[in-house]
């Protein structure tokens, strides 16, 4: 079970030009249509790894078992490599 993170700040961005106004503690101080508020976290959130059945059921439709072995093993490969579910 992961705990979902909270943003410590924002940065508010005029949407129509694009200036970063400030970082912020009170986000709902803005006016949401003429500034995008974006939260600014201390680290990104821990991700939890696809369980098998998540896997199994966004496997293209291949007609050989091995490729959808392989599917599987890039799967745990691409999320080893970005760090999901792995060991700090």
């Amino acid at each position: 079970m992961s705990i979902e993170q909270q943003p410590e700040a924002w940065i508010i961005v005029n949407r129509d030009t694009g200036y970063r106004i400030q970082v912020s503690l009170f986000p709902d101080l803005y006016n949401k249509d003429m500034f995008e508020v974006i939260p600014l976290y201390t680290a990104p959130p821990k991700r939890e790894p696809l369980s098998d059945k998540e896997i199994t059921k966004n496997t293209p439709k291949l007609i050989h078992i091995g490729e959808r072995l392989a599917f599987h093993a890039g799967v745990r490969f691409a999320e080893k490599h970005h760090g999901i579910g792995g060991e700090e």
